[in-house]
């Protein structure tokens, strides 16, 4: 996979906008929860040519932002079921949902609109449940 990445990307050239679908994050969030993908490096390493990559991804099962050299990550929220947030530091811990009450079953669960241009993106998730964003995510966030 890696070596069709490589040729797939060879061509284009340094300012082309890259977008990447994944199941799991392109960092390692937390390895215990397999909350990473074991070749993340080669794969960024493969897209550091490019002036800004875009990894939208699932697996997490919360909201999540990050970003690493040119590559911005952004989770989407749960659609069936939420993963509480693991012990880590977050390297951008206003993108961490409010999460009230685990227990009931849509807490953390929405759906996330992702609206991608040429010059960026911007993230809006809409929780199911009220009061689960924080201020900095309310009106959607730039990427």
């Amino acid at each position: 996979q890696h070596e069709w990445l490589a040729k797939d990307v060879k061509d284009l050239a340094p300012d082309t906008p890259v977008v990447v679908f994944t199941n799991s994050p392109l960092l390692d969030y937390y390895t215990r929860w397999n909350f990473q993908t074991s070749d993340a490096p080669e794969i960024r390493e493969i897209l550091s040519k490019f002036d800004n990559v875009m990894s939208y991804h699932g697996h997490v099962h919360q909201t999540l932002y990050n970003r690493i050299g040119n590559m911005s990550s952004v989770a989407a929220m749960s659609t069936s079921w939420p993963w509480p947030y693991p012990p880590v530091e977050l390297a951008f811990p206003e993108t961490r949902s409010n999460r009230h009450d685990p227990s009931i079953a849509t807490d953390g669960q929405g759906v996330e609109v992702i609206v991608l241009s040429a010059e960026g993106g911007m993230v809006h998730y809409n929780p199911i449940e009220e009061g689960q964003l924080t201020p900095f995510m309310q009106d959607g966030f730039n990427v």
